[in-house]
């Protein structure tokens, strides 16, 4: 059922910016509608008398549906011929044959896309939805002693098979993104090079920490870059010309985001091993030994450990250490009496044991049927990991407000991402001025509180374990 559509001013004054910056970024909070911004600005584009092709890229799900059915929604829009190049790769192929105005593409598929399309590339707009995907990308234009410009591609995979046919086949790109700073400002030097060349934030990456970042020289955090007191202000204003930001609060009556940390402690058996693996990087359970060689591996064992269990074969094969973690969320699930509760986990060996301890429970997938039986309220418990669903989805606002963290994260952007799915924005879209409780359950002195000191200051990760062994007495 198609809606006559009526922007509000702020999706107006967006759709004005880009129509008016033919290559710019959206930095736009979830759930205000940037995918309307931008299908009423290729719209205006037509009625000019724009006749190229756009190519969306986004993650599977955005690209498999969400443009197609927000067009869906307009009857203004209805006139659009938007395919998903997703699927296998005869489907991919029977996609790029058909007459569209929009093709999109998950970006996994990307390369293939670009070998299979070559010097025929018919896109003259593109549109990078979510494109922190992008923020690995490392190419720079470099001048030769012949006085050649050609540009250098280093960096992500993805971002370099297209980097070449941005500049010389594209005109119109526009970057889109909730959470493009999520995990710290350097994410923004990957997608701002694909608008502008390097002109804002520097021509390499190198040049661009060298101004604005300090390089840490202990043997805990040589790895890690410090912004300088001025390099925020500096880089925000750098890419303001060609950046439209929209914060869900400067527009919107919004209800209360209510995070609420809940603090367990590990059982004496779990502590000691927990303790000998941070010191000795070994340990010996029930089923054999553990033994790690890196301190990344490190963390993700004790990660692993904080939940309840640790996983010691490659096949996924795990050992259960306690339950202090299960046993905070049933008072979190009986507290919410009734109201579904979304559950995120990060390993396998979570999920099995979130699955043995609440059987009503339930894992989301890639089947429609369980996104749908979940907005239907047949799920009471639902399982996700925010990998699997942290863009694309819409209308779990209707279901509930409730969301806890079995394990928290490192990665920042698909926290604030997941919790999007039921945050305020979305609340108020379903008509509701309520607040949203997000649950994050943390073992006490561990690595959760690393990981917790980094969701809470955006420190790298290098830093935060560092400040994690120092409290612990371990440097």
């Amino acid at each position: 059922m198609t809606r006559l559509f009526k922007p509000r001013p702020y999706q107006e004054e967006a759709t004005k910016f880009i129509l008016r910056n033919p290559r710019a970024n959206l930095h736009i909070e979830p759930g205000l509608g940037k995918t309307a911004i931008v299908l009423n600005a290729i719209d205006a584009m037509i009625a000019a008398g724009f006749k190229g092709k756009i190519l969306v890229l986004g993650p599977l799900r955005v690209a498999r549906s969400v443009w197609i059915e927000e067009k869906n929604k307009w009857g203004h829009l209805s006139y659009l011929r938007i395919v998903s190049v997703t699927g296998t790769r005869e489907e991919r192929l029977a996609a790029l044959q058909e007459e569209a105005d929009i093709f999109c593409c998950n970006y996994e598929n990307l390369q293939w896309l670009v070998n299979q399309v070559g010097d025929k590339w018919p896109f003259r707009g593109i549109v990078a939805d979510e494109s922190t995907h992008f923020k690995s990308h490392r190419s720079s234009f470099v001048t030769n002693e012949h006085g050649t410009c050609f540009l250098r591609c280093t960096g992500g995979a993805r971002a370099k098979s297209i980097a070449r046919l941005a500049f010389t086949k594209t005109l119109y790109f526009w970057n889109l993104s909730g959470t493009p700073v999520s995990n710290g400002l350097a994410d923004l030097w990957g997608c701002q090079f694909f608008i502008d060349k390097g002109e804002a934030l520097g021509r390499s990456y190198t040049a661009f920490e060298n101004r604005w970042y300090r390089r840490g020289n202990s043997r805990f955090d040589r790895y890690s870059l410090t912004l300088f007191d001025h390099s925020e202000k500096e880089i925000r204003e750098a890419i303001a010309p060609t950046t439209f930001t929209l914060r869900a609060k400067d527009y919107l009556d919004l209800g209360e985001e209510i995070t609420n940390t809940i603090f367990v402690d590990l059982p004496p058996a779990a502590r000691k091993l927990y303790n000998e693996m941070e010191k000795e990087l070994y340990i010996e359970i029930k089923a054999g030994s553990v033994e790690v060689f890196t301190l990344a591996d490190r963390s993700n064992k004790l990660h692993q450990m904080c939940n309840g269990a640790i996983i010691y074969e490659r096949k996924g094969a795990f050992e259960k250490l306690h339950d202090a973690k299960i046993e905070a969320l049933k008072s979190v699930i009986e507290e919410a009496a009734g109201m579904p509760v979304i559950v995120v986990y990060q390993f396998r060996a979570d999920l099995e044991r979130l699955e043995e301890a609440f059987p009503k429970g339930r894992k989301f997938d890639t089947k429609k049927k369980t996104e749908d039986d979940f907005k239907k309220g047949l799920i009471p418990i639902l399982f996700l990991h925010p990998a699997s669903a942290a863009y694309g989805i819409d209308g779990f606002q209707y279901v509930t407000n409730i969301i806890a963290f079995f394990s928290v994260d490192w990665n920042l952007g698909q926290r604030q991402q997941t919790i999007a799915r039921i945050g305020a924005v979305r609340q108020f879209q379903a008509g509701f001025k309520r607040p949203v409780f997000v649950h994050q359950i943390i073992c006490r002195s561990s690595v959760d509180e690393d990981i917790l000191e980094r969701i809470q200051t955006k420190k790298t990760v290098a830093e935060v374990l560092s400040d994690g062994l120092a409290r612990r007495n371990l440097t």
